[in-house]
């Protein structure tokens, strides 16, 4: 099986999967700063992942930093968001082309616009 390199356009910007899903969850959390952990699960829930072909992952959009175990901590983003109940988070990395779909489908339900402008196999 070969690599997926599809690239977005969100926001005038063109992203890879792990990126887009980066800017759309930021720009979720500057549109809505007073958010919480437990509002921001239910914006971005877990079975996002459990959308996919294979049907199988317990790993979540976003994630408290406590929370995630250190054999996974590398299919994270470094940056450390803390939320406005001073829950930090971090947000998932590791998206394919399988679950990047469930994802964006999220994101135009919550009125995003985005488009596939290209992949290389």
């Amino acid at each position: 099986m070969s690599k997926d390199f599809s690239k977005y356009r969100f926001k005038d910007h063109t992203y890879n999967k792990r990126r887009l899903v980066e800017a759309v969850v930021k720009d979720y959390l500057n549109s809505h700063k007073t958010i919480t952990f437990s509002e921001l699960q239910k914006v971005f829930p877990a079975e996002i992942q459990q959308q996919t072909k294979i049907g199988i992952s317990s790993i979540a959009v976003i994630e408290k930093v406590e929370n995630i175990p250190q054999w996974l901590s590398k299919k994270f983003f470094d940056e450390e968001i803390t939320l406005s109940d001073n829950t930090k988070i971090q947000i998932y990395g590791g998206w394919d082309v399988d679950n990047i779909v469930p994802f964006i489908k999220r994101a135009i339900q919550l009125g995003y616009k985005i488009e596939k402008i290209g992949e290389r196999r």
